[in-house]
C-alpha cells in the first residue's frame, strides 16, 4: 500500500486479515477505526507475517468496546510501526496469546485504559532514534518491556498511573527515564535482562515480590546498580534510585558508632514502595566513580536514618571482586523502616577513601557561563587539579589547570568558570593529581546550557508560514503532528534558534509541532 491504509466502517463488521507467511506494508499510516455502529473493524495478523505501517491508530466511536482491532499473537510475526501507536477509547491493540512483539519507532499513547491493551505476553519495543514517550491515562501493564534504541531515550511521561511490567525488562540501548510521578514498577518474578551504561533506568524503579533482583539504576552514562535478596514477602515493594553526589552534603547526617567516613560520591535510595519488607542489601562499587575501595575487610555498608539524622555501620557479610570492581553485602536481612532511604559505602578507618578529601564538586549555570566549585576538607602532596568536560558523559577533555594547596587540613573552596560551555548538556569531573603522579577523580556533575538564549519554543505564524523560535541543539528533530497525533512532516533541525516551515497546503485545524535534540524534547500548538 502505498499511502494511508484505513479499515473503517459504519456498519457490518470488517476484517483485514494478513494470512500465514505474509506481508503488508503501508506506506502511511494505518488505522482501524469504527466510525458508527457497532461490532469488530480492524486487522488481524497471522503467524509467520510482516506488518508495517508509519503510524498506528485504534479506534472506536462505542468508546468503551474493544472494536477498532489490530491483533496478531504470535512471536513468530514481525511488527513494526514506523511513528507513533495510539490507543484510544473503543479501541483494542491486542498482542495476547502466545504473545507478539510489536516494535515502535515513534511515541505509544494508551488514552483508553488497560483493558483496551492485550498485554500479558506482548511485547513493546522502542527501536526509534529520537527521544520516545509512553503515555497512558490510568495504570498501563506490559508483558515484555524492552528498549533497543540506536540513539535517544525513553521517558515515562504519565501522570496517571504507573507503567507494570509483568514479565521482563529487558535494557539493550537507550536510557529510560521514569519520570518524578507514577512508577515504573517489575511485578513479582519479573526480571530485568542486559542493562549496561548504555541502558539503564535513570530515576526511580520498583520492585515488587521476594525474589532476589538487582535494580539497573544509574545516572548519566554509568549503572550503579544495588541489589536485593530474601525479601520476606511477594507483596512487598522496594523503590530504588543511584545519585552521584556527596551524601555528605546532600544528606548530611552524623556518623554512628564504629564508622569513620562514608563515601563522598555517591549513594543509592532503597525504600518500602508497599509493605514492610526485610532483605538483604547489596552494593557495588566501580572505579574511578566510587573514588578508590581500597581495603575490603573494612569497607562497609552505611545505612541513613532520618529521625536521629545518622549513618550507622550496617556491616561487612562479604565481598565480591577486587579493589577496582565488587560488591559488598549486608550479614544478615535488614528490616526496613520510614525514614531511613539512603545507603552508602563506608569505612570504619582512614582506609578506603572514596574519598574523604573532597567535600562537594558542583556546576551551575551563570549567564552565558557555567561555573564550577569544588570543597576540600584536606589535601596531602596535592600538586593540582584538572578539570574536564564532556558532551555525551563518556569522551572528556581538558578545560583548566588549577594549582592545589600542596598539604593542608584546613577547608579551602576553589571556584573556576567555564566560558564557552557547549550547547546541551555539559558533563563535568574534576582529577586531583599529587606530586608523585598519582591521581583521583571526581563523581562527574551536568548542566545545562540551552543553544544561545534559553528560549522556550515559540510559535508565529501566518497562512502561508509557520516560524518556530526554540533553543533546541542543530541536528535534532523536529515533527508535525495533527489534532488526532498523525505524524504529518519531519525533518532534522539545521539552524540555531529557528525553524521556518510552509503550511499553506495543510487544511485549517489544529496542530503541534514537535522538537527534540535527544536531550530535551518541547512541543506547542497552533491553529490554522
Amino acid at each position: 500500500v502505498c499511502n494511508d491504509l484505513n479499515v473503517r466502517s459504519t456498519g457490518a463488521t470488517r476484517t483485514l486479515s494478513v494470512n500465514g507467511a505474509s506481508s503488508l506494508t503501508a506506506g502511511g499510516d494505518v488505522a482501524c477505526e469504527r466510525l458508527g455502529g457497532t461490532g469488530l473493524v480492524g486487522m488481524v495478523i497471522a503467524a509467520s507475517s510482516t506488518f508495517q505501517g508509519g503510524s498506528l491508530r485504534v479506534a472506536s466511536v462505542n468508546g468503551a468496546s474493544l472494536e477498532g482491532l489490530f491483533r496478531c499473537s504470535d512471536p513468530t510475526s514481525q511488527l513494526q510501526v514506523l511513528g507513533n501507536v495510539d490507543v484510544q477509547p473503543g479501541g483494542y491493540l491486542d498482542l495476547g496469546g502466545a504473545g507478539a512483539e510489536l516494535r515502535i519507532g515513534g511515541d505509544y499513547t494508551n488514552s483508553a485504559g488497560d483493558v483496551h491493551f492485550n498485554d500479558a505476553t506482548a511485547t513493546l519495543t522502542f527501536n526509534g532514534t529520537v527521544d520516545q514517550t509512553v503515555d497512558h491515562s490510568a495504570t498501563e501493564f506490559v508483558g515484555r518491556l524492552r528498549v533497543d534504541k540506536p540513539s535517544g531515550d525513553l521517558y515515562l511521561s504519565s501522570a496517571l498511573g504507573d507503567l507494570i511490567v509483568r514479565n521482563n525488562l529487558d535494557l539493550l540501548q537507550g536510557r529510560v527515564f521514569p519520570g518524578t510521578g507514577p512508577y515504573l514498577q517489575l511485578q513479582d518474578n519479573a526480571t530485568a535482562t542486559n542493562a549496561s551504561d548504555l541502558s539503564f533506568v535513570h530515576g526511580m524503579l520498583v520492585k515488587v515480590g521476594n525474589d532476589a533482583f538487582t535494580f539497573p539504576v544509574g545516572k548519566g552514562n554509568l549503572l550503579r546498580p544495588i541489589g536485593i535478596s530474601t525479601v520476606s514477602s511477594a507483596s512487598d515493594a522496594l523503590v530504588a534510585e543511584y545519585y552521584p553526589a556527596d551524601p555528605n552534603v546532600v544528606v548530611g547526617g552524623a556518623m554512628g558508632p564504629g564508622l569513620d567516613h562514608i563515601s563522598s560520591c555517591e549513594y543509592w535510595l532503597l525504600e518500602p514502595h508497599t509493605g514492610t519488607p526485610t532483605a538483604n542489601v547489596t552494593l557495588t562499587w566501580r572505579d574511578p566513580y566510587s573514588c578508590e575501595v581500597t581495603n575490603l575487610p573494612d569497607l562497609r555498608i552505611a545505612h541513613y536514618d532520618g529521625p536521629t539524622d545518622t549513618w550507622y555501620d550496617r556491616g561487612n557479610g562479604g565481598t565480591t571482586g577486587n579493589l577496582l570492581n565488587g560488591t559488598i553485602e549486608l550479614p544478615a536481612s535488614h528490616a526496613f523502616a520510614a525514614q531511613q532511604p539512603y545507603w552508602a559505602l563506608a569505612s570504619v578507618n582512614n582506609e578506603n577513601p572514596l574519598p574523604i578529601e573532597l567535600l562537594a564538586f558542583s556546576g551551575r549555570r551563570e549567564g552565558e557561563q557555567v561555573r564550577l566549585e569544588w570543597v576540600t576538607a584536606s589535601e596531602q602532596d596535592n600538586d593540582y587539579f584538572t578539570l574536564e568536560r564532556s558532551a555525551d558523559g563518556a569522551d572528556f577533555t581538558p578545560i583548566a589547570t588549577v594549582d592545589g594547596a600542596g598539604t593542608s587540613f584546613e577547608t579551602l573552596y576553589y571556584t573556576e568558570p567555564d566560558r564557552a560551555p557547549l550547547a546541551g548538556w555539559n558533563y563535568y569531573r574534576l582529577w586531583q593529581t599529587d606530586f608523585d603522579g598519582t591521581t583521583t577523580v571526581s563523581p562527574v556533575v551536568a548542566v545545562w546550557m540551552p543553544a544561545g538564549a534559553d528560549t522556550p519554543l515559540t510559535l508565529q505564524w501566518d497562512a502561508e508560514r509557520l516560524v518556530a523560535l526554540h533553543g533546541q541543539v542543530p541536528g535534532g528533530h523536529w515533527t508535525l503532528l495533527d489534532a488526532t497525533g498523525r505524524i504529518l512532516r519531519e525533518g532534522v533541525l539545521q539552524q540555531e534558534h529557528r525553524l521556518e516551515l510552509g503550511i499553506g497546503d495543510l487544511p485549517p485545524g489544529t496542530y503541534l509541532l514537535r522538537l527534540s535534540d535527544g536531550r530535551s524534547a518541547e512541543s506547542a500548538r497552533f491553529v490554522r
